[in-house]
């Protein structure tokens, strides 16, 4: 059957299981009262009948947790927690707690919860059905050790081991020293730590604090571990007969009880080690009631068990059930790790400590100064430095620290800022020293591209003094000859203010310009130097505008460079190997500039160090010139590269476009 029918069908079968314990659910009082009437005949009929519903549904919500959860791999250990009594008990839970803490380490385990829900259920046929109960649920999966909390449990798996878990070891916790030792001997592969709650300690140490007090009230219930609680106090308190009045509030209703704890004066103390049932017959937990015999009476009150503290009992000599519950997990770990039984060391009792509540030892004017110093102070309110001392200590020291780190880190920021204001100022220096190289170099080239404007400019002033000598039939020659010599002084003009823009040393600054005019000017420069040396000069640009934001200065510097460098490996070639080319092209966010030779190209030994400082593949050269191109691209967002895709050299400079123009190209002459 497919896992969704399986847990509809046991959804369905717990459904009618409920119908027929009693139809519809009434309200939760009437439903309690009643249950609790079915339970005061623990051997009828009623009590076993509620039992069964409790096995019933057990068994479908055991069997719809099988049913939807994943599977367990077949090497996980099983353990059996079988508690004395019910789910809910603060003591059952607070022992699990520690247990499953303890075990959660030892690889894959599975721990299953079993309740025999004592005092509430007992009697021969109740054990006989919890046996069956447990012989057919684990017929398959047989724990390999079972852990049994409360003498109750304990006495029932001795009495049924043989037909239920002959095999499994048995650790037990949470059960009191006498019931070990009032038994038949243990045997040897049933071990554990038992209890020993110090009643007489708890009582002498609340008479010392209250020495005022002639009366000591002692409040038990009526189950049969209430009666177990009460013939134990009986025997105890005895010693204290010469110290106060011995008064004992058996077996009342809660009715009965509450005016009589009200009644009670400061001259008064009183110890309970809280009950299982009232003398209405009313089912409740030791720790309710606990708190509600400390809510009601007049006179302090103290007890046993450390799941009393926070419900206004002063406090008492106690055990931690979630430490015993530790020590037990870390003993049934040990077992499943192959560990023999006898092997083991467990301590002889559960150890007690003076725990109280500090809010009732000042309602009850307890002296701090009479408080035991191993005593365990609970709810204690603390002044902010007690409290928070090594946080205040560890943030203060943490903000003079930070206050320091800050002071350093601005102090090296500072020098950080400086040595880069000196990196920059350096840079600068450098690059202006670069193109002051790169004008000595194309000297030849800028001298022939001022001279020719002069000298053209010389021959028409000459002729326009002819053509004024003859007259005024010359007027209109010698004006044509005069703009001829503007033309030529501007044309002379431009080439000197390329140069002066070149070699002048100011900051950079980037604008809105067109890549394409730089590629001009720098091809302007250039060509001349090509021609001398026989080298043709191909450049291709877009016929759109280029738009990025740089600095025209520093742009035409990179590409006279590439230039530079690509005519000088192409002198020395054949002629048909002499040329260089430049292109450009635009993409969806980029230009792309391309300068390629045909010359032998980079040296494989030489491209890793191609763009650092110094290091040149020219005889003579200072291996600056790529080195301060690469730094103007990268500040401008760009980057440059060797191309590796034919004969000569191809370096391609990549920067981000604030447009993408138009791809058409055109030959510049």
């Amino acid at each position: 059957m497919p896992r969704p029918h399986r847990l509809a069908t046991l959804r369905v079968l717990a459904a009618g299981l409920v119908r027929w314990h009693g139809g519809r659910t009434q309200a939760r009082e009437s439903n309690e009262a009643a249950v609790w009437a079915s339970v005061r005949e623990p051997r009828g009929t009623r009590a076993l009948r509620a039992f069964a519903l409790v096995l019933a549904c057990t068994v479908v919500v055991d069997a719809a947790r099988a049913a939807s959860a994943e599977p367990v791999p077949a090497a996980a250990k099983k353990v059996l927690l079988l508690f004395s009594n019910g789910r809910f008990l603060p003591a059952s839970i607070e022992v699990e707690r520690g247990f499953r803490e303890a075990v959660a380490t030892a690889g894959p385990v599975q721990v299953f919860d079993e309740f025999l829900e004592e005092p509430r259920f007992s009697g021969p046929a109740f054990v006989q059905t919890v046996a069956a109960y447990l012989r057919g649920k684990y017929r398959d999966r047989s724990p390999d050790v079972i852990a049994v909390i409360g003498g109750g449990a304990l006495r029932f798996m001795l009495g049924h081991r043989s037909e239920l878990f002959p095999r499994a070891p048995i650790v037990h916790l949470a059960v009191l020293r006498s019931v070990v030792r009032s038994g038949p001997a243990l045997p040897a592969d049933v071990v554990g730590t038992p209890l020993d709650d110090d009643y007489t300690a708890t009582i002498d140490q609340a008479l010392r604090w209250h020495p005022g007090a002639r009366r000591l009230v002692l409040v038990t219930g009526t189950s049969d571990q209430d009666r177990i609680w009460e013939a134990r106090l009986r025997e105890d308190v005895a010693r204290f007969a010469d110290r106060a009045t011995i008064e004992f509030m058996a077996g009342l209703s809660s009715a009965d009880l509450i005016p009589r704890l009200r009644a009670l004066g400061r001259d008064a103390v009183v110890f309970t080690p809280g009950f299982f049932q009232d003398g209405a017959g009313r089912s409740v937990t030791p720790r309710d009631m606990a708190e509600l015999v400390a809510t009601e009476a007049s006179a302090p009150v103290y007890g046993p068990y450390g799941t009393f503290l926070g419900t206004g009992v002063v406090g008492g000599y106690m055990v931690s059930f979630t430490e015993v519950g530790r020590e037990a997990g870390r003993v049934v770990k040990a077992l499943l790790a192959g560990a023999a039984p006898g092997s083991l060391r467990v301590p002889e009792t559960a150890p007690l400590a003076l725990h109280v509540d500090w809010r009732q030892v000042q309602r009850w004017g307890i002296a701090e100064k009479a408080i035991p110093r191993d005593a365990v102070v609970h709810f204690r309110e603390q002044t902010f430095l007690q409290a928070h001392g090594t946080a205040a200590i560890s943030t203060v020291a943490l903000v003079l620290l930070e206050t320091f780190l800050i002071a350093g880190l601005l102090v090296e920021r500072r020098r950080r800022w400086r040595a880069e204001q000196q990196s920059r100022h350096d840079a600068t220096k450098l690059a202006h020293m670069d193109r002051v190289n790169l004008m000595g170099q194309l000297a030849f080239t800028l001298a022939h591209e001022v001279s020719t404007p002069i000298a053209a400019a010389i021959n028409d002033a000459r002729a326009a003094r002819r053509f004024l000598d003859a007259g005024p039939a010359g007027i209109e020659d010698a004006r044509t000859s005069v703009l001829e010599i503007e033309a030529h002084g501007q044309r002379a003009r431009e080439v000197l203010q390329r140069i002066r823009g070149a070699l002048v040393t100011a900051p950079s600054q980037q604008v809105a310009m067109d890549l394409g005019d730089a590629v001009r000017e720098a091809a302007q420069l250039v060509r001349g130097l090509a021609s001398q040396r026989g080298v043709a000069l191909d450049v291709r640009t877009v016929s759109a505008p280029l738009r990025i934001k740089g600095d025209p200065v520093q742009l035409q510097q990179v590409i006279t460079n590439l230039l530079l460098n690509a005519l000088d490996a192409a002198a020395g070639q054949p002629p048909e190997r002499r040329s260089v080319s430049l292109h450009t092209e635009a993409g969806e966010r980029t230009v792309r500039l391309t300068v390629r030779d045909r010359g032998d190209g980079v040296p494989a030994a030489a491209r890793a160090r191609l763009f650092e400082a110094f290091s040149s593949t020219k005889a003579g050269g200072l291996g600056l010139g790529l080195n301060i191109s690469r730094s103007i691209v990268l500040s401008h967002g760009g980057a440059i590269s060797l191309l590796d895709d034919g004969p000569g050299a191809a370096f391609l400079v990549e920067l981000p476009l604030d447009a993408a123009p138009a791809h058409r190209a055109e030959e510049a002459s």
